[in-house]
């Protein structure tokens, strides 16, 4: 068995596992072996901010990249301030 089919046959397995301590011992054997580079932290504020969106996400409540710029300009344009594209940065 190939790393690659190693790994989604244990992604499977993990996911539908409900055993917290067998999920336990598998997490301490992991990270006896790999270390994440960094760890984000959110505060409250950020994780509730996250929620709302995918929530609105799951909900088909989203705009379009094209449609976001759009309105992002016309709000530039109505506060007197030039519009910033993408390709300016």
């Amino acid at each position: 068995m190939s790393v690659a089919e190693l790994k989604g046959v244990l992604h499977e397995g993990i996911e539908n596992v409900q055993d917290e301590g067998l999920l336990s011992l598998i997490k301490e054997m992991i990270e006896q072996r790999y270390k994440p580079e960094f760890t984000l932290t959110l505060d409250s504020e950020r994780i509730r901010q996250l929620n709302i969106a995918r929530a609105e996400n799951q909900a088909g409540q989203t705009i379009s990249s094209a449609d976001s710029d759009r309105e992002v300009e016309s709000l530039q344009r109505n506060r007197g301030a030039r519009a910033v594209h993408q390709s300016d940065l």
